[in-house]
């Protein structure tokens, strides 16, 4: 049976040298989404989710950041717009560079509540900001995003259970800047580049080690 080696991805850390991000205002918090405008990356789950906090008499915003996918900017205002939401969830289509570094700069919460991916770079970006994450278990999510430590694992398609996460991050000023802290160190510790070339390095060298042995016998 042949060895299988797993190298998880790494990103490039842009921000270790920027300043702290300011403090939003107490009890508002902002909440940002970053993919593109895909069904199955659980767009409408978290629009539905907003419109649950929005109820349950809870003060946020809500950025969507990301290109148009099967769901058209038309369609995403429609449906906030069915839901009352306009004031609180805003599509700002594509953001690069400084721009990107922006929005996650000004975000409290990152939530990606996914139904088809296989290891999301954005969560290693979200992580990399000091961001808790909220995202679900499909693909290589779950090493990517401790549960209960770095961010929440909630249940694909139910909007009921991510707005519960939600408000407890909202409702634990503590919680959610100590998960931050801990996403941060799992990013530093695991998914920068230097990390990534490291273990290929390690899976190559030892490749060529076994090749060598196998050869000798």
């Amino acid at each position: 049976m042949e060895q299988v080696y797993v190298c998880p991805n790494g990103v490039k850390d842009i921000i270790k040298n920027n300043v702290p991000k300011p403090e939003n205002k107490l009890g508002y918090m902002k909440i940002l989404f970053l993919s593109n405008l895909i069904v199955l990356k659980g767009v409408f789950i978290l629009i539905e989710a907003c419109e649950i906090l929005r109820r349950r008499g809870y003060n946020f915003s809500c950025d969507f950041v990301g290109g148009e996918g099967d769901v058209s900017s038309h369609q995403f205002k429609k449906e906030v717009e069915k839901r009352g939401l306009t004031e609180t969830i805003k599509y700002l289509g594509k953001r690069y560079g400084e721009d990107k570094n922006k929005v996650y700069q000004s975000a409290d919460i990152f939530v990606l509540p996914t139904m088809n991916d296989c290891f999301p770079l954005v969560l290693l970006e979200a992580m990399q900001y000091g961001l808790p994450a909220i995202s679900t278990v499909e693909g290589g999510i779950p090493d990517i995003v401790e549960n209960n430590v770095t961010g929440f694992m909630v249940d694909q398609n139910n909007p009921v259970d991510l707005a519960d996460k939600l408000e407890v991050l909202m409702n634990n000023d503590i919680l959610r800047k100590k998960m931050g802290r801990a996403a941060r160190a799992r990013y530093e510790e695991k998914f920068t580049l230097q990390a990534f070339e490291t273990r290929l390095q390690g899976i190559l060298e030892e490749i060529l080690l076994k090749e060598k042995e196998s050869k000798n016998k």
